[in-house]
């Protein structure tokens, strides 16, 4: 899993899913020098807005078709999205105060 930053400086002149994208390609490219079979590898790639990368999307939705089977799927994706977003924000604003709170001390 990994987590990207569309405001970075780095990332700005790019368009919305190109961090993402892009971070799948070092992930991809990390696993397969250490020996994992693509085929088994699922990047989970997010930004820090909550937008997946492709194969992330996908894992969720075949997930939901699992799970839809025997109960409702797209009531399942749409859970594992929120609560990703919601795990990303805390994340985000944890890190924000810390930092902050180290810049006041000082």
């Amino acid at each position: 899993m990994a987590l990207v930053n569309p405001a970075c400086k780095s990332h700005q002149v790019r368009e919305l899913k190109q961090p993402i994208v892009a971070m799948e390609r070092i992930k991809f490219d990390k696993y397969r020098n250490a020996g994992v079979d693509e085929a088994l590898l699922t990047p989970f790639v997010l930004d820090l807005t909550g937008n997946l990368g492709s194969p992330a999307e996908n894992l969720l939705n075949e997930l939901a078709d699992l799970i839809g089977k025997a109960s409702s799927g797209k009531a399942f994706a749409s859970f594992v999205r929120r609560r990703l977003s919601i795990a990303v924000a805390k994340g985000v604003a944890k890190t924000s105060f810390s930092h902050f709170v180290l810049m006041n001390h000082k």
